[in-house]
């Protein structure tokens, strides 16, 4: 019979010692990269929602400059925010038709982390399934109140009871909204801001 020295004999599992320590050295990888990733999807989020200032401000713009009819569109499904303006095209037999296309100047903004919970002009609340707020040149534009809600899941977000809200105010006299809400530093390079044709010498192209 042949016996096994002691020198010679593995273990097989771990001491309660080693199994602490592991857990410790854990629990202080997640206590520093949780933080991080927390702010990382705030700041994102803010974003979303700096962003979605500047498409109301660039609508603003539009209806107060431009003699082509715009839109402020919405669609919650996608969580995207984009501004249309109603052109003419060559449709079929020759026959000229008005057709709403993407403002090529007004990139489309996808919201992050957030949806619109609420959106109200001039006090008449609008369903904020999805919708289109149309602007007349000409015409007075209406005052824009619009609340987005901090939101979780996939491609159908749900939003979070009792989470962040931020509010986007924009009176009919303004061209710039106002936001409140945010806490972190803005990142200018995320948020598209209105385009000047006249600085950017194109004068003569269709605003």
């Amino acid at each position: 019979m042949r016996r096994h020295s002691p020198k010679t004999r593995f273990r097989s599992a771990f001491t309660l010692i080693e199994v602490i320590a592991v857990l410790l050295i854990a629990g202080i990888v997640v206590g520093l990269i949780a933080p991080r990733v927390s702010t990382s999807t705030r700041r994102s989020t803010e974003n979303s929602v700096r962003a979605a200032a500047s498409m109301v401000a660039i609508v603003a713009q539009r209806a107060a400059s431009s003699s082509e009819l715009s839109a402020l569109v919405y669609d919650h499904e996608e969580g995207t925010l984009s501004v249309e303006v109603l052109r003419q095209q060559q449709g079929d037999y020759n026959r000229t038709e008005r057709v709403w296309r993407r403002d090529p100047f007004a990139p489309e903004v996808v919201l992050s982390g957030c949806r619109v919970s609420s959106f109200v002009t001039d006090g008449m609340r609008v369903s904020e399934d999805s919708f289109r707020l149309v602007f007349e040149p000409g015409v007075s534009r209406p005052q824009i109140s619009m609340t987005l809600t901090e939101a979780t899941g996939g491609a159908t977000r749900t939003m979070v009871d009792g989470g962040r809200t931020w509010q986007i105010d924009l009176p009919s006299y303004a061209l710039r909204p106002v936001v409140s809400g945010l806490i972190s530093e803005p990142n200018a390079r995320e948020v598209p801001e209105p385009i000047d044709l006249d600085q950017l010498g194109r004068v003569e192209q269709d605003w």
